[in-house]
């Protein structure tokens, strides 16, 4: 195996820092005993929209020309799709019924 086929430390860092900030943002959206992690899912495609702008501005003074920027929008993404995976199907959230969440977005 030559050195170019392996993952780069600093790659492997930045996924798991961009996974546990994810984890700690979502605990600490939830230390509210009434909320779960369904009231939270329209958080999942705002963060690779973020990204998606943060991309924009900022992509070419990144060293990997945006690549970091878009794995912390899919990371936080997919850590928050988990939970409420996790929500729905072993905690039974929805449990025979819908869950209704309304936002207003423009008034």
């Amino acid at each position: 195996m030559s050195n170019n086929d392996k993952i780069p430390r600093v790659l492997i860092a930045k996924i798991g820092f961009s996974f546990i900030f994810a984890l700690v943002l979502l605990a600490f959206l939830l230390m509210s005993p009434s909320k779960s992690a369904v009231h939270y899912s329209w958080m999942i495609p705002v963060f690779p929209l973020i990204s998606f702008g943060l991309i924009l501005l900022f992509g070419l003074h990144d060293s990997e020309k945006g690549g970091s920027i878009a794995l912390f929008g899919v990371s936080f993404s997919s850590v928050f799709s988990l939970a409420v995976a996790y929500d729905l199907f072993v905690n039974g959230t929805a449990s025979g019924s819908y869950v209704e969440s309304s936002r207003v977005w423009f008034s």
